[in-house]
């Protein structure tokens, strides 16, 4: 088997880079691998991603065969790519996602968990709960305190996160012969049962998860990047009150369905 090409893209909103994201991505990524950067900016973020998968995968016929995203704002360790590509080879997942902070001193993380029957109910992590995990996990090893409500599927972000562009998944098609496989955020606005407006969301890096999973796919989140999330400072802090569970997310869906707080 040929040596991995690495085709690495960080998408960017502003055509502003962090000078230590920069590093990381131009000078840092790996030791090990042949990699291409390409950074690109559009303010419209689902675009955006898909303009970078796209020109990824047709990639493939100049021989490239893994693809890395980072986002402009996420500075991981030095030669995480190395890391991230051990991790697949490892794990045999179909992507690795790094796991990152969201911009928050409760030491909040942006991997989550969600049902497989209710794209939009889904909660984060936090950091105690991750402590408890592998260092590189997938939904199998989820526990009990983080499945409760029914969220048994893993869901990844995209912050800085890896995937094989051989792997045959990727070809599949939706009925009408578009990619099954995309980038878009989904966005609604419902009621919840007392007559309040109730505005949701589900992320691209949620979804795409969600896409994994619904084709029987692996998702895989790996805990030995130490990475940096880049905002008015650096997260993770010194946590203020560290969070034991994302009750927000939680109390958030057990609202718009009219349920009590879970125990």
């Amino acid at each position: 088997m040929s040596q991995p090409i690495v085709f690495m893209f960080m998408p960017t909103g502003n055509h502003c880079l962090d000078m230590e994201a920069a590093q990381r991505f131009h000078l840092e990524a790996t030791r090990e691998y042949q990699a291409v950067c390409v950074p690109r900016s559009d303010s419209a973020l689902g675009k955006n991603f898909n303009n970078g998968w796209v020109m990824a995968l047709d990639a493939r016929q100049q021989g490239f065969t893994h693809y890395v995203m980072q986002h402009n704002d996420v500075i991981p360790c030095k030669w995480f790519v190395d890391i991230l590509m051990r991790e697949l080879e490892t794990t045999k997942a179909d992507i690795v996602s790094a796991a990152v902070d969201i911009k928050t001193r409760q030491r909040i993380l942006s991997t989550a968990v969600g049902r497989p029957d209710d794209k939009w109910d889904w909660r984060r992590t936090t950091a105690r709960e991750m402590a408890k995990l592998p260092e590189t996990f997938t939904a199998a090893d989820l526990p009990a305190s983080l499945t409760r409500g029914g969220r048994t599927w893993l869901l990844a972000n995209t912050g800085c996160w890896i995937c094989d562009l051989r792997n045959p998944l990727w070809e599949r098609l939706k009925p009408d012969g578009s990619m099954f496989f995309d980038f878009s955020q989904e966005d609604r606005i419902t009621f919840t049962p007392d007559g309040k407006r109730c505005v949701e969301m589900l992320p691209e890096d949620y979804r795409f998860s969600r896409l994994i999973q619904e084709a029987g796919g692996t998702v895989a989140v790996t805990q030995k990047l130490h990475v940096r999330h880049r905002g008015v400072t650096d997260f993770p802090g010194d946590p203020v009150d560290e969070a034991e569970i994302d009750l927000e997310g939680i109390n958030f869906h057990n609202a718009r369905k009219g349920l009590q707080q879970e125990t």
